[in-house]
């Protein structure tokens, strides 16, 4: 009953660990939206990095919008390669998968015992198995950080565009 006891405590403050990278991110979030004068200041240090490195920016707008969101992809995959083992990743995933092969054994053969001890072995890794899934969000957390700079840096032009007319090809149906 205490080994019970103990491993829920650890559950709990695995729960709580995976918890806490996205609670920082949605609080980061929502100072970043809440006050403008930082959104605003992300955007220009984006747009004094990036407005160098595209000579284009002013005149192609999508392109411009492409070549970010591809910089955010590169960005986020060499984060991750930094807060991520994909060896761990993969170990889990392995064992994951004979656990649930052999249940489905032991669940074919009726064997109540084999089933229960495969589920005191799943309740055993989910522990390991959130702390790794908190792991996986904190390459967000940074990533956030350039995608909303870079985003802020285009909806100021974005926002300042006024088209003089607008037309429909379609005839109107009122």
């Amino acid at each position: 009953m205490a080994a019970a006891a103990g491993g829920g405590d650890a559950q709990g403050q695995a729960a709580a660990g995976m918890m806490t990278p996205m609670l920082v991110l949605l609080a980061m979030m929502l100072i970043i939206m809440l006050v403008p004068g930082l959104r605003i200041g992300l955007a220009v240090g984006a747009g004094s990095i990036i407005e160098p490195l595209l000579p284009f920016h002013e005149k192609w707008f999508v392109p411009t919008v492409f070549v970010i969101g591809s910089s955010i992809m590169v960005v986020n995959t060499i984060i991750r390669s930094f807060f991520l083992d994909p060896l761990t990743q993969a170990h889990f995933a392995h064992r994951n998968k004979q656990i649930q092969r052999q249940m489905k054994e032991a669940q074919s053969a009726r064997d109540t015992a084999r089933v229960e001890k495969m589920r005191q072995l799943q309740l055993a890794m989910t522990p390991d198995q959130m702390a790794m899934h908190s792991a996986t969000m904190k390459p967000t957390i940074v990533t956030m950080i350039y995608i909303i700079a870079g985003f802020s840096w285009r909806a100021n032009p974005a926002s300042e565009f006024k088209a003089d007319s607008v037309r429909c090809p379609l005839p109107p149906m009122f």
